[in-house]
């Protein structure tokens, strides 16, 4: 293996203050926008050690796993470039017509909201990979000419037969000043055949609240917008139906500050919610479009309401009951029609297709997605047929096994389901490759992956606990986990651990987590804990420092999870679920493989390149930081270096 340094991470004393509290963070500097530029020279640095700790790092090793990837025929190819692609048969006559842009083409995906054979205008949104940054082009074919409105949330696009409604990041012209400024408070209108200086103001915001757009299917005239504020650990809603009349946007305030709703589905002339109501008594509501009322429609169930869509007069609802998931169909009145068993442990997706059908996705960590379309009109007693599975190769679903452990945490009892290969002796301790993400109400994953089924092929133990913060079964085991009771979903997941070495499944050291986002947060913070646990730890774009995640994207609006920082009583309970705060000196943590992207919008790289440096600056042996430069907060294919380099670093440290 090549020699390598680590790179200095340059202290500046400084304290947080928070009331008479002083909070040590000498590497706050990072926070600054206006220190940018020194932190992605830092950031680069970690990535030159990065690329030298991997130049020769077991070259055979990493040729068998690109070799035997190959096998499975998952490589994605994306195109270069999608802005010089974007042509419309119809209205663009076959052409592609090029746009000059100031925002580097690559990781940009085009997408056409709206185009009509009566109309010269054609939309298109532009999103910047896997982030809430988004530009909105108008173009006019017959001038020729394209109209940009930039700083728009991508998923609040929506388009009318008069002009465009966008959630508008005010005065933000690039991706740069989108990460300095965060914040959405406008809704906005833009007429076609205007210029944006006669943009209507439809909807303005105030504190700590953000706006959503959605098309509901009412004769191409009507829009809902959605308003949620943070009230203490409480969310509130607002629906506002928008609609155009007598040359302006008017407003009629539908339902206003319901506690606790969530938007699922909307199609023809309606829309549907969840609501938790605070209590393990999750209902559907409803807004009907022909008078609109808003009402309940589904009484409370105990079990969790995953996903639920419209389609014509029926309901179809998803259902999470720990590892298991179900299906019931209602019809408009909320009465139980039918219920589809899932094949196996996994979790649905729900798609409404043209006449009374919709198609159900499974996914389960065995089995590659698995598509199945449900009939209403079925005459035969199942009356939903299987109809494809997609294949990968030389995977073969049926070398795997799975078995669901019961574990003890904290007084209470919490399921996990481990999956392996057939050939995997499970009478002995086994290297354990373990997940969660235990915030946001986020159910466990329980999706295929090429990369975790490699890992099983290799001998390797796949482990899914559940823990407090998901929403796997009730309300109340999402909320046990928020605020300053968030260290409550590491101890779960150390507790799990603790069940797999005590029951001989595996030994101390021969685990290794991985964690994305606010699962980033949470491995990072079980394994200081508990780090004797732990052969290594895969940390992905996570905030690590939860004294300071309030200052940039959309940290602000994370109190809830969080707990508010600005709050003196609460920083002893918040030092104790950041990560960050609690790395010490003369502790021998495990190996940390760290991984950020200085274009996530989410969670800046500043979170994973202050644990990095403190980490570093404590233990000499492999504390790894990755800095992506174009993707944002979401995952990459298959076949991307980081991914080889994470199966060389997990197969390594298995050995």
């Amino acid at each position: 293996m090549a020699q390598t340094i680590y790179p200095t991470t340059p202290e500046v004393k400084h304290n947080d203050q928070v009331g008479n509290t002083k909070i040590n963070d000498d590497y706050n500097w990072m926070e600054n926008f206006e220190n940018q530029k020194k932190l992605n020279q830092l950031l680069e640095k970690q990535n030159e050690f990065y690329e030298a700790y991997f130049a020769n790092y077991e070259p055979e090793l990493r040729t068998k796993i690109i070799e035997d990837l190959a096998k499975y025929d998952t490589r994605v190819k994306q195109p270069e470039s999608y802005l010089d692609k974007l042509e419309d048969d119809h209205l663009f006559d076959g052409k592609v017509y090029k746009f000059s842009y100031n925002f580097d083409s690559k990781g940009i995906t085009a997408t056409k909201k709206y185009g009509s054979p009566t109309s010269p205008y054609v939309v298109y949104t532009l999103k910047f990979y896997n982030t809430d940054y988004s530009e909105v082009l108008i173009y006019n074919t017959k001038e020729r000419l394209f109209l940009k409105i930039a700083g728009v949330r991508l998923s609040d696009v929506q388009v009318i037969d008069q002009g465009v409604f966008y959630s508008k990041i005010d005065n933000i012209n690039s991706f740069e000043e989108h990460l300095k400024k965060f914040s959405t408070n406008k809704i906005m209108f833009h007429k076609f055949e205007s210029s944006l200086s006669e943009d209507q103001i439809v909807i303005e915001n105030e504190g700590n609240s953000y706006a959503s757009l959605y098309k509901v299917e009412v004769d191409g005239k009507n829009v809902f917008a959605e308003i949620k504020k943070t009230s203490g650990n409480k969310i509130v809603s607002t629906l506002i139906r928008l609609y155009y009349e007598t040359g302006k946007v008017k407003s009629q305030v539908i339902f206003d500050n319901k506690e606790e709703l969530y938007w699922l589905s909307s199609r023809s002339g309606k829309v549907i919610y969840k609501s938790p109501e605070l209590s393990d008594n999750f209902s559907i509501f409803m807004v009907n479009s022909s008078d609109y009322s808003f009402k309940q429609i589904i009484k409370g169930s105990s079990k969790t309401i995953d996903d639920a869509i419209l389609i014509d007069d029926y309901i179809v609802v998803s259902y999470l009951d720990e590892l298991d998931s179900f299906v019931m169909v209602y019809d408009i009145k909320g009465q139980l029609l039918d219920k589809i068993d899932l094949p196996g442990v996994g979790r649905f997706t729900l798609t409404p297709l043209d006449g009374k059908q919709f198609e159900f996705e499974w996914y389960s960590p065995k089995l590659p997605p698995t598509k199945y379309i449900y009939d209403f009109n079925s005459k035969k007693e199942v009356k939903y047929t299987h109809i494809s599975t997609k294949k990968f190769g030389n995977y073969k679903p049926y070398d795997y096994r799975h078995k669901i452990l019961k574990y003890q945490s904290k007084g209470k009892e919490y399921s996990m389901l481990l999956v392996y290969n057939s050939k995997t002796d499970m009478s002995k301790p086994n290297n354990i490759y373990i997940t969660a993400y235990g915030g946001f109400g986020k159910p466990t994953e329980l999706a295929f992956s090429i990369f975790r089924s490699y890992l099983t092929d290799q001998g390797v133990v796949l482990a899914y606990p559940i823990i407090s913060g998901a929403m796997d079964s009730t309300y109340s085991q999402y909320l046990s986990s928020v605020g300053i009771n968030r260290k409550l979903a590491s101890d779960n997941f150390n507790d799990s651990i603790k069940y797999l070495i005590d029951n001989g499944y595996t030994e101390k050291g021969k685990v290794i987590s991985i964690g994305y986002s606010n699962g980033g947060l949470l491995v990072a913070n079980a394994a200081i804990d508990e780090p004797e646990y732990y052969k290594a730890v895969i940390s992905k774009v996570g905030p690590q420092d939860l004294i300071s995640y309030q200052n940039g994207t959309f940290g602000r609006l994370w109190t809830r999870e969080y707990a508010d920082p600005t709050v003196e009583e609460n920083i002893p309970k918040i030092l104790g679920y950041s990560p960050y705060h609690k790395i010490k000196k003369d502790v021998e943590y495990p190996k940390f493989y760290i991984e950020t992207s200085k274009k996530d919008d989410r969670v800046a790289p500043w979170h994973s390149a202050k644990l990095a440096g403190k980490l570093q600056k404590y233990k000499n042996d492999s504390i790894l930081l990755f800095t992506r430069d174009e993707s944002g907060h979401g995952n990459i294919s298959t076949f991307d270096k980081g991914i080889i380099d994470k199966l060389l670093f997990i197969l390594k440290n298995f050995e």
